[in-house]
Formats: structure tokens, C-alpha cells, sequence
């Protein structure tokens, strides 16, 4: 292509012009065998997006190459939009089909082995952007052609004058838009009804219907989240296990109604006394859990102590509801389930205790010392 476009530029005679013998005389120029300028100009970008595919400094000028060998493909198939209407002589005539073809094929093939960069970032990426790039790419590139065909067989089939016919092309071409527009709301419109059911799905895995607080599920996530924060950052956080007092008999007596009103209260208390970092859940039944991030023991006891407060300061319906409370602070070598055996022991301890109350667990001395029950 570079040695081409030298034969052109200083009407030099290189000698590339016959190396595959005699050119059919349809193909023929004033110089036979020679390709054409945008064919030449092609390669030379072609070669050039191949060159700098491992370099990720110049992703800018490697882009550009792509979107002139886009321009040129494309210019292409708009003048044999043109040739099929009738006219002849448009420069980009001499460019023959096949190539123009392979030319767009090798110019998305190039940019299609480097996924993860530049323009096919944006077209692979499962994101609207990503879906717009992927749904209007195709029309935005057949538009030209469709334009160019269209604007010549209303001058050459139908005779139309030029003026009649660019104001039949302006006509087409708004409408073109305006479809495309319409397209683009549509696709916007349908993939921001996919997000909304998506976000309340994952609402819906994730939360306990009748308190409104996280499930057992999601309180997983967040404490395996945690424990990792704890390993890696040496992030505490304090966990609090939480039960009502005598709820069993409280359903017995007033009722179930009357006891998922109760559930349903307990999830607005602790909502109510927590930070937007803290994750409240309920752990099953009538016991909760909470999660104190960057908490530790002190400030986690006097958070239960908030808490212990606001029960026996709500106005119950029917009688007091209390609640029992056992913390526990994170150590070091920590998982999920010793955490869990600590602050549940302290749990119980504040059950045997007397019920509306809140234990500490004792503190773990050192990973070796860490113990796999509750203390």
C-alpha cells in the first residue's frame, strides 16, 4: 500500500504495478494492474492497526486507523449504492466489491482481537452503552449506502430534478433518523424496565418480607464480606445476636397476627438505630442479627443498650416486649461460624440472666487461643 501510494504521489513506476500478470481490461486504469488510492490508502492503515495492537499507549491512533478503514469500506459500498442506480464514474468505483467487503471484515476482525479495549470494550460490554453500540452499529453503517442508492434512483429511474430529489433525501433521511430515535427509546425504555426488575429481584433474594430487613442469605454475604475486610484490611466489627423475650408465649396468647406485628416493629427499632454501613437481618424466627462494621466491643454494647432502650420505651399494644442481646467482637483467625458460637453463647448468657439485657462474649486472646464454641 505505502509503495502505491509513492506510484501515485511521484508518478514513479516501482515495478509493483504486474506481479500478478495481465489485469482484465475491465479493471483497467491509467495504470493497469495498479489498485486504486483509497485500496492503497487502506493497507496502509490496515498494517498499521496491526502494528500497533500490542501497544496500549498509542489505543488512540490505533483507533483512528480503524474508524478512516471504517470510512473507506464504507465510502466504497456507498458509490456501488450509487453504480446500482445507474451512475457512473464515482471514484470509489474502481475499489472492487470483494475488496471493500474484506477490507471491513479484516478492519472488525482486527479490532475484535482485542476485546477488552478501545471501541470493542465499549460494543462486548454488558452495559447500555454496550447494547446501544451493539443494536445501532449496523443501521448507522448501511444508512450511507441505503442514502446514496436511493438519492441516485430518484434522479436517474424517476428523473427528478437535483433539487426534487435532495428534498425527497431529506425527507427519507429525517424519517430515517426519526427511526432511529424511536429505536434507541425503545431499547432505553425496555433495558431500564429489565434493570428495575433486576434491582427488585435481587431486593426480594436478599430481604425478609415481613420485617423488611436483610435475610439470612444476605446476612451471610455481609459477614463472609467482613470477615474478608478483617483478613486482608485488619477491619474489626462487632456482631450482635439478638432474640425476643417469651415470644413463643406471646403468640400463644394474643395471637399470631399480633406477633408478626411484633416481628414487624422489631424490624423498624433496629432499622431505626442503625447506621447506613451496619446491616440489620433476620436470622430466623423471632432472633435478628446485626453487623457493626469498624465497632468494637464498647461501642457495639452501647449500641444494644440503644436498643434495649427504645424497646422498653415503645408503646406496645398489647403488653412490653423485651429483648435479649449478646455481643461479640471479631478477632483475628475468626470465621463465620465461631463468631457466630460467641455471640450466641452471649446470647444465652443474657438469657439465663434474666432476659432484657445484653452480654458481652469474652474476648478472644489470639488466633491460637480462639475458641471454636461459645465462651
Amino acid at each position: 500500500g505505502t509503495a502505491t501510494l509513492v506510484e501515485y504521489l511521484w508518478v514513479e513506476d516501482l515495478g509493483i504495478d504486474h506481479l500478478f500478470g495481465v489485469t482484465p481490461a475491465r479493471w483497467s486504469g491509467p495504470w493497469p494492474g495498479r489498485m486504486a488510492e483509497p485500496v492503497a490508502v487502506a493497507f496502509v492503515l490496515l498494517g498499521g492497526l496491526g502494528l500497533l495492537l500490542p501497544v496500549r499507549r498509542w489505543l488512540y491512533l490505533r483507533e483512528g486507523f480503524a474508524v478512516g478503514l471504517l470510512a473507506i469500506a464504507m465510502s466504497g459500498l456507498a458509490s456501488y449504492g450509487i453504480e446500482l442506480a445507474g451512475s457512473n464514474g464515482m471514484p470509489f468505483g474502481r475499489v472492487p466489491l470483494h475488496t471493500t467487503l474484506l477490507l471491513l471484515l479484516a478492519t472488525l476482525g482486527w479490532l475484535s482481537a482485542t476485546p477488552t479495549l478501545g471501541l470493542t470494550r465499549v460494543a462486548t460490554a454488558d452495559t447500555l452503552g454496550g447494547a446501544l453500540a451493539r443494536h445501532l452499529l449496523l443501521p448507522a453503517l448501511l444508512l450511507p449506502v441505503v442514502f446514496a442508492f436511493v438519492f441516485e434512483l430518484l434522479q436517474s429511474w424517476l428523473g427528478l430534478p437535483e433539487t426534487l430529489a435532495f428534498v425527497f433525501m431529506a425527507l427519507f433521511s429525517g424519517g430515517a433518523v426519526a427511526g432511529l430515535v424511536w429505536w434507541v427509546a425503545n431499547l432505553f425504555d425496555t433495558l431500564e424496565r429489565q434493570r428495575r426488575e433486576s434491582v427488585l429481584l435481587r431486593y426480594d433474594a436478599g430481604t425478609d418480607i415481613l420485617t423488611g430487613l436483610a435475610n439470612r442469605r444476605a446476612f451471610g454475604e455481609a459477614l463472609a464480606g467482613l470477615l474478608h475486610g478483617q483478613r486482608e484490611h485488619d477491619r474489626m466489627f462487632s456482631l450482635l445476636m439478638l432474640d425476643l423475650d417469651r415470644f413463643k408465649a406471646y403468640n400463644d396468647e394474643f395471637g399470631h397476627l399480633a406477633g408478626d406485628q411484633v416481628l414487624r416493629v422489631t424490624g423498624h427499632l433496629l432499622g431505626a438505630a442503625l447506621r447506613p454501613s451496619d446491616t440489620a437481618a433476620r436470622y430466623g424466627g423471632e432472633e435478628f442479627a446485626l453487623l457493626l462494621p469498624d465497632t468494637d466491643e464498647t461501642g457495639a454494647s452501647e449500641v444494644a443498650a440503644r436498643i434495649l432502650d427504645a424497646f422498653r420505651g415503645y408503646a406496645w399494644p398489647q403488653c412490653a416486649v423485651t429483648i435479649s442481646i449478646g455481643v461479640a467482637q471479631s478477632a483475628r483467625g475468626d470465621d463465620a461460624e465461631n463468631l457466630i458460637q460467641r455471640a450466641d453463647a452471649a446470647l444465652y448468657d443474657a438469657k439465663h440472666a434474666g432476659r432484657d439485657r445484653v452480654v458481652t462474649a469474652t474476648a478472644v486472646a489470639s488466633p491460637e487461643a480462639a475458641p471454636r464454641s461459645g465462651t
